[in-house]
């Protein structure tokens, strides 16, 4: 499709956007992330979007009896966790009340939680009906959602209905689920309401919880990527593009090479270009080992930004930057981590100053396992293994890259009559986002559409993500690149 026309579609569907919807995930300098769960409306507090449709419920009732209830996190990590909840058949528990508690699990086995405390930050969610202001025991607590209803004919008048927030901070691991519990030791023997009270949220023993909608926070995009604990390698996301050996083994991803005389490498490439970070763990295993002269490297590594051109400018891989943070196998059989930065001046790759090349601190091990990463952060380049970081100050524009690509490679250098063998393990892949997720969901979908489009004619946006060619603009470049990757669904 040309450009001119692919614009003219994008302009006819901003319009329509604008007329159909008000609501844009877009937060302006993307200080936060937010990852709202959930496909119904999109409603915010505070700020915070929330998304119906992620309901979970634990109840006791003379008819059933569900103490627990969970929600799959799958690996996501986040700084907080927010939720919407309200209790039911809960108008006769008192003040101070802990009746039940959310707790969010780690993949380690290790959670944190909250309690919920009856007229603190939970209440019934009927408290402002008519009926029940007779035994009402509780404070009514500032709600954030409020809606107007008499849930059809069970009221005598139409009533506001309340849901609450309330928040988890959590520790920067992968999380595996969230789960609801009723603390059924805290509301049973609460006293029936008076007579007077016909309706049934005063019933001895009667009680339920609800969690109506979850938001998890982060301060990056970062999610967990791979965990390689399939049987196989996922081709949904990685291609491979030689016909060297790579394989799972005991959850953790295997590349191993070795030769002689001449360079070698396995690599494994993101099936998707990602922008901003790229981590995995790396551990490089007793065997490796240099016979004669040479060397060998386990790393990560990718085209992250162009410091000459831009989109529509480029010649090829000129003003390409290529990064990478790795564990190099020295000479003398000793390991180093280090962090590098290349650029390529010609358009093939063929020649190129390095710009960075800086050994970690740190002591490396054989059969150690080490967390490498790398983030594009603005006019920073940020390499860090383990808790030590090595920054680099850009003094260039920063413009996306020709042919972006991020890989995991093992690489040997072994000298004339040597050999080098590098035997490598890879695990927890993890990244920040898709070029063009702009609502950080995995996904580049009609939501980061409406999120472009939205701000589709803004000059001067102060570093805006939607600003995809670095130029300050949100403009028909910025769309042309969209358009490349959307339909990305990892």
């Amino acid at each position: 499709m040309h450009l001119n026309l692919r614009i003219s579609i994008f302009r006819t569907v901003k319009v329509l956007i604008l007329i159909l919807f008000s609501v844009c995930l877009y937060n302006q300098g993307f200080a936060k992330q937010y990852f709202p769960l959930g496909t119904g409306n999109l409603d915010y507090y505070n700020g915070i979007p929330f998304k119906e449709g992620t309901e979970l419920m634990v109840e006791r009732t003379d008819f059933s009896f569900i103490p627990t209830d969970s929600l799959y996190l799958s690996g996501h990590i986040a700084s907080e966790i927010h939720l919407i909840v309200s209790a039911a058949v809960a108008t006769n528990v008192p003040n101070g009340v802990t009746v039940g508690s959310v707790a969010a699990y780690y993949e380690d086995g290790t959670s944190d939680s909250i309690d919920l405390i009856m007229g603190e930050n939970i209440a019934e969610w009927a408290y402002d009906r008519p009926e029940n202001q007779c035994c009402l025991a509780h404070n009514k607590i500032t709600p954030a959602f409020s809606y107007w209803t008499n849930l059809g004919s069970e009221s005598y008048s139409y009533y506001y209905s309340h849901h609450f927030y309330v928040s988890i901070e959590t520790k920067d691991i992968p999380l595996h689920h969230i789960e609801l519990s009723l603390n059924e030791s805290s509301y049973t023997g609460q006293p029936d309401c008076p007579d007077l009270c016909t309706y049934y949220h005063g019933l001895e023993n009667w009680f339920a919880i609800n969690v109506h909608s979850v938001t998890l926070e982060s301060n990056s995009c970062e999610v967990l990527y791979d965990t390689f604990n399939s049987q196989f390698i996922d081709l949904t996301k990685w291609e491979e593009r030689d016909h060297s050996v790579r394989e799972i083994d005991n959850g953790k991803l295997r590349m191993n090479e070795y030769g002689t005389t001449r360079r070698f490498s396995t690599y494994l490439h993101l099936a998707a270009p990602v922008t901003g970070y790229l981590e995995s763990k790396i551990t490089v295993q007793t065997g490796s080992l240099v016979l004669g002269d040479g060397t060998g490297f386990a790393r990560i590594g990718g085209y992250c930004y162009n410091s000459e051109f831009g989109p529509g400018n480029y010649n090829e891989y000129e003003g390409n930057v290529w990064s990478d943070v790795k564990i190099v196998l020295n000479n003398d059989n000793t390991l180093t981590a280090k962090a590098s930065l290349w650029k390529s001046t010609e358009p093939d790759q063929s020649a190129g100053p390095m710009i960075l090349e800086q050994a970690f601190s740190k002591s490396i091990n054989f059969d150690t396992e080490y967390t490498l990463s790398m983030e594009l952060r603005g006019s920073e380049f940020v390499f860090r293994c383990g808790d030590e970081e090595i920054i680099y100050q850009i003094h260039t524009p920063v413009y996306p890259p020709y042919d972006p690509y991020q890989h995991l490679c093992t690489r040997i250098y072994p000298e004339t009559g040597s050999a080098v063998s590098v035997k490598a393990l890879f695990d927890d892949v993890k990244i920040d986002k898709y070029l063009g997720d702009f609502n950080c969901d995995g996904d580049v979908d009609g939501m980061d559409l409406f999120d472009i489009i939205s701000l589709y004619g803004t000059y001067g946006c102060g570093g805006c993500p939607e600003d995809l060619n670095g130029d300050d603009n949100v403009d028909e470049l910025d769309i042309g690149i969209f358009a490349e990757y959307f339909g990305v669904f990892p």
